[in-house]
């Protein structure tokens, strides 16, 4: 997470974390950003009910993270981990989410597996 942090030139406003998963990395978020400005994504309102535990005071909502349901500039930060290989790459918007403010920063964190070398490698992608 702290690699991925490392992306945000400034940990301050508000975060969307997309496709929060259970709400781990939304806890970790708390380290950085008050629990007010920050908003957590996911298809499953099973994993919403735990986020809501392991995260409170964050708001959570049912939403896809290819059918943001935000104006754009909402957010000074978006977050995705372990999630991004889920999409296929043309759903994720050339140039990042709009939804961030001018001069945000979105940072997605993902598995991808190599085919010549047949394991796991974290990537990091930082835009706008």
């Amino acid at each position: 997470m702290e690699k991925l942090l490392a992306f945000l030139p400034k940990k301050e406003g508000t975060i969307l974390d997309v496709a929060c998963g259970k709400g781990a990395t939304t806890r970790y978020l708390l380290r950085y950003f008050k629990s007010e400005n920050v908003t957590g994504i996911n298809i499953s309102e099973k994993q919403l009910a735990r986020c809501r535990e392991n995260a409170p005071g964050c708001t959570f909502l049912l939403m896809s993270a290819t059918e943001l349901k935000f104006a754009d500039e909402s957010f000074d930060n978006i977050s995705c981990v372990e999630a991004a290989f889920h999409f296929v790459t043309r759903e994720i918007p050339q140039g990042g989410f709009p939804h961030a403010q001018a001069g945000g920063t979105d940072c997605f964190a993902r598995r991808a597996l190599c085919k010549t070398q047949r394991r796991t490698r974290r990537i990091a992608v930082r835009s706008q």
